[in-house]
């Protein structure tokens, strides 16, 4: 599934449609925080590095589910 709440609202469904990001892993050890931005009046989800990663490194969040 590629589902992401984005609030008590709305949720993103980025099966057919969304970048490489969407395939991002989750992990009780994730390398990065999903965030989402208020930008030109739109939310917007960002998946943020906690530190720089080396190259090759998975990518992975908390989904909190």
């Amino acid at each position: 599934s590629y589902l992401f709440n984005l609030n008590n609202e709305w949720v993103v469904d980025a099966k057919f449609r969304g970048n490489k990001l969407r395939c991002a892993n989750h992990s009780e050890e994730p390398v990065a925080k999903a965030k989402v931005l208020l930008v030109d009046g739109e939310s917007r989800i960002a998946i943020l590095a906690d530190k720089n990663l080396a190259p090759g490194t998975e990518i992975t969040y908390d989904y909190r589910y």
